[in-house]
């Protein structure tokens, strides 16, 4: 045994009186103590749960002073030696009370029936108040950044938002809404527990919520927990879970004629614990790992590995308790020549598979590389910063004023949590150190608010099956709430300007339309019914029996009748790319014809990089006769043009990409094909127009008009290039604008009534890939949008 690992002191930490300083990754049976430049100013223990402990503090704490914490294990369990204390935590320094005091964040939504609320943004010392405008609803003492609060006034009035402030001595901040509060609800169901469930965790994963419904659980033996769900799906702090039977039950306080939901039943056990997680490797200089895939209530230990002529040294560093599944881990100094850490997990007697441990290289990369940046824009108010460009496994520091604890990059693309929200004319940077990676990226200005905050864009089609909602056009670090029927159900924060809502399943089964809405600085977007944050939700289309991916995709169609004007448009919104073997793609236009012709009854429309080995972006018409007998040769049409040139198989984000069929009146024949688009600056190609009447039909003659031939259905697919090649793409995401001039239909199936020739009974096509595509709905339109991702 050794000394524990340096625990965590949890950020922020102001100078108010009696201050409460939040200390994690402790093992139980634990003193805590938290020192402020070097000299006690509190401590506490901990409890038989490892993870976060609450130390108060007895000694006054001043701004620009250091507190750190260390742990001394006084437990019998073995998991430290007793009575040796570990080296201090990373310190965090006492800033002063934010000025002007943010407005307190909603992150939970509101029942008529809550008995409490969660609030975020808050500053330890604070007094909250919660209203509506009248009588006080709750409040208290902010004791953390973020925190329940009772709900001990009248009911609140449903349809209206509740409003909270905070005050700190003569500051009073502007208020913060919560979404409508929802009304009451007439029947709860039964929670759900996910699985599994083991022995001594300390959380426990719960779904199937009423947001505002108290959850209370049952251990094995008596002991009761219960805490409010802020929404759908929750999870839930515990003390460790016993083996044995446990059971779950939501219910409302306030609304007792409410009934209790059924009760829900699941079984604690022993079982094998999941891998720790890190994906990049150690570097020395810094001295932190970020781990992820954990469990709380483990305890995490690691080990230095040191090469030698007999085999490695193995030489422990340390153990500290997990209290969520990531944690920051601080090691200490490393032996001499140590070229690997060793990580492992317990939990009372349950480890993880064999070796029983998780190797992580210690970096040996001696090559400089590039500052990082801050992803634009920064708004008024938000509460973090995404880093882009950034070294895995150097340490990033948001530099400016204290705003937030360094971190480990675990990858190129990072977000901070911030102390306190950003603040109009700010200057932002992030520096970033370890690994020869040192840089400070270019400041970014703090943007103030736009006057009227905008709808955002809700993605159509929203769709009756769905489990997210995405929406554009929002501002980063703002709360997007989201209404089936006019009822809120769903919130999160959205850190990018295009996000995505996550949903329960069926929530939208019953679903006649979503509203969404976005707040920051306590100024809300207007609800629009009908505009553009509104959304009618609609029966999605019957899937293909190959699922929506590679070459298995929808069939368009209208019965039998003649599709007319069909223009497939791709955008590409990420980069389209592949690994060392990749050898480019295809977005086919795949018709199939009607009547016996025996030449076109299959008409392939492409736009391809990587056609026969080249880089351009190729223009192809290909064609098959109605009687193809699978051989790849014996295709009638076979006619490649250079679209516009590249410098790789990859193509950038910002390509936009066209195909467009021209049909001849009377007979609706498909005549051609002109493909066009641009690059990603913007500049245009020079169309390229395939004339079917007069290409070589590879027998010897030439495509007469007479065997031209209207279409019937037609799919869209994003597969390999050519010959039957599948494409391994890693990169990849775009939307495609699939239009005709007259109705049509997503479907899963050629249509019926024998109006199509091609007798091989192909739904797909020969080349394959990795991409996968969004569902359509299945009501008849004249356009519609399908994306694309990997």
């Amino acid at each position: 045994m050794t000394a524990p690992l340096a625990p965590t002191v949890v950020g922020p930490v102001f100078a108010v009186p009696s201050a409460i300083v939040q200390v994690d990754s402790v093992l139980p049976d634990s003193l805590v103590q938290v020192f402020q430049n070097g000299s006690v100013v509190g401590h506490a223990n901990s409890t038989t749960t490892p993870g976060l402990v609450s130390v108060p503090t007895t000694v006054a704490l001043v701004v620009g002073h250091d507190v750190t914490a260390k742990q001394t294990y006084t437990g019998s369990a073995g998991y430290a030696t007793p009575g040796v204390a570990s080296p201090a935590s990373p310190s965090v320094t006492v800033a002063k009370v934010p000025s002007p005091l943010p407005a307190p964040i909603f992150w939970s939504l509101v029942n008529q029936c809550s008995n409490a609320v969660w609030l975020a943004n808050l500053v330890a010392g604070a007094t909250v108040t919660i209203d509506q405008g009248g009588p006080s609803l709750g409040g208290g003492l902010a004791q953390s950044p973020a925190q329940w609060f009772a709900l001990t006034g009248p009911e609140p009035t449903p349809a209206q938002p509740l409003q909270a402030r905070q005050t700190f001595g003569p500051a009073t901040s502007s208020t913060g809404y919560s979404a409508a509060v929802i009304p009451e609800v007439t029947t709860l169901p039964e929670p759900v527990m996910a699985p599994p469930l083991m022995d001594c965790q300390t959380s426990l994963d719960m779904s199937s919520m009423v947001p505002g419904a108290t959850i209370e659980v049952v251990l094995n033996g008596g002991t009761t927990a219960t805490a409010t769900s802020p929404a759908s799906s929750y999870t839930l702090d515990l003390p460790p879970l016993p083996p044995g039977p446990i059971t779950a039950q939501q219910f409302f306080a306030r609304c007792k004629k409410v009934e209790r939901s059924r009760t829900a039943h699941a079984v604690v056990t022993k079982g094998t614990l999941p891998k720790p997680s890190v994906g990049y490797a150690l570097c020395p200089s810094t001295g932190q790992l970020t781990v992820s895939n954990l469990k709380a209530g483990e305890i995490l230990s690691v080990s230095a590995v040191v090469p030698g002529p007999h085999g490695p040294t193995v030489t422990e560093l340390g153990s500290q308790g997990i209290s969520a599944t990531s944690a920051p881990v601080n090691l200490p100094a490393l032996p001499a020549g140590t070229t690997a850490v060793r990580l492992s997990v317990s939990m009372c007697g349950q480890n993880e598979p064999p070796p029983a441990y998780v190797t992580v290289p210690v970096s040996t990369s001696t090559l400089p590389v590039g500052p990082p940046a801050l992803q634009p824009p920064l708004y008024d108010c938000a509460g973090s910063v995404i880093v882009t460009g950034a070294n895995p496994g150097s340490l990033l520091t948001v530099v400016t004023h204290h705003l937030a604890t360094p971190v480990t990059a675990t990858a190129e693309v990072v977000t901070i949590p911030l102390y306190t929200p950003l603040v109009t004319g700010q200057k932002v940077q992030v520096a970033q150190t370890g690994c020869h990676a040192n840089g400070r990226s270019g400041p970014r200005v703090v943007k103030a608010l736009p006057k009227t905050i905008p709808v955002p864009i809700i993605q159509t089609p929203v769709l009756s099956d769905a489990t997210s909602v995405t929406v554009s056009g929002v501002l980063p670090g703002a709360q997007v709430v989201l209404y089936i029927n006019g009822v809120a159900t769903a919130q999160v924060t959205a850190l990018e300007t295009t996000w995505s809502i996550p949903l329960p399943p069926d929530a939208l089964a019953k679903a006649k339309y979503v509203e969404v809405t976005e707040e920051l600085c306590g100024h809300t977007s207007t609800r629009t019914d009908g505009g553009r944050g509104w959304a009618p939700v609609q029966a999605p289309a019957p899937l293909p029996s190959g699922g929506l991916k590679g070459n298995s995709g929808y069939i368009f169609q209208n019965s039998c009748s003649d599709l007319l004007g069909v223009t497939v448009v791709i955008d590409v919104q990420e980069e389209i790319g592949g690994g060392p073997s990749f050898q480019g793609f295809g977005f086919q236009l795949n018709c199939w014809s009607e009547g016996a012709t025996d030449v076109n009854a299959w008409q392939q429309f492409a736009v391809v990089v990587g056609f026969a080995g080249n880089t351009n972006i190729t223009a192809f018409a290909n064609s098959w006769p109605y009687n193809w007998n699978g051989t790849a040769s014996d295709d009638t049409i076979n006619d490649p043009q250079t679209l516009a040139p590249l410098s790789s198989l990859s193509l950038a984000a910002g390509y936009h990409l066209t195909i467009a069929l021209t049909n001849q009146s009377p007979g609706n024949q498909v005549t051609s094909a002109t493909f066009g688009g641009h690059d990603n600056s913007g500049n245009s190609f020079t169309p390229v127009t395939i004339t079917i009447d007069g290409l070589s039909d590879q027998q010897g003659g030439t495509i007469s008009a007479s065997q031209l031939a209207p279409i019937v259905a037609f799919q869209v697919l994003f597969v390999g290039p050519d010959n039957s090649i599948t494409t391994a793409l890693t990169s990849g995401k775009g939307k495609m604008t699939i239009s005709a001039s007259t109705d049509f239909l997503a479907t899963n199936s050629l249509p019926t009534g024998g109006c199509w020739s091609f007798n091989s009974g192909l739904t797909g096509t020969g080349e394959d890939s990795n991409a996968v595509y969004s569902e359509l709905p299945a009501a008849s339109s004249q356009t519609f949008v399908q994306y694309f991702s990997v």
